[in-house]
């Protein structure tokens, strides 16, 4: 495997290691194990922990996905929807969107990044993230 790593190129490294934590996360919520959450930015203090799901919401709109970066003014997020509308906000929370009937999402191609500028409120969003537009 060490001359696998050592022919990578770092675009083939960043990509790897991103699949890697992804996929990690996947597996726990899988087979319900707790993933393991860190803050990535140990210079700032931020309630942000990677690996959660959250249900964020901006000035101009509401993103849900899973906190994968965290850097001085922005927040990484993948598997990321946008969300048109939540129904109930705290029925969406309590229930998740699948079960909101009423719920619209967009899903986005690849991560998004979101300015922590815009953030309004940021809650865990502790069920499945949606696959599919509604």
């Amino acid at each position: 495997m060490s001359e696998e790593i050592n022919e990578m190129t770092v675009k083939e490294a960043k990509n790897e290691i991103n699949v890697s934590r992804a996929r990690y996360f996947e597996l726990c919520e899988l087979f319900g194990a707790e993933a393991e959450t860190v803050n990535v930015n140990k210079s700032a203090a931020h309630p942000f922990k990677v690996g959660e799901k959250y249900l964020i919401r901006t000035v101009t709109m509401i993103q849900l996905g899973r906190l994968v970066n965290v850097f001085d003014n922005e927040l990484e997020l993948e598997g990321t929807c946008w969300v048109a509308d939540t129904g109930r906000f705290h029925v969406a929370l309590e229930k998740g969107l699948d079960l909101v009937g009423s719920s619209e999402i967009e899903m986005f191609k690849g991560n998004v990044i979101v300015g922590r500028g815009a953030i309004i409120d940021a809650c865990v969003y502790n069920h499945k993230l949606p696959s599919i537009s509604k």
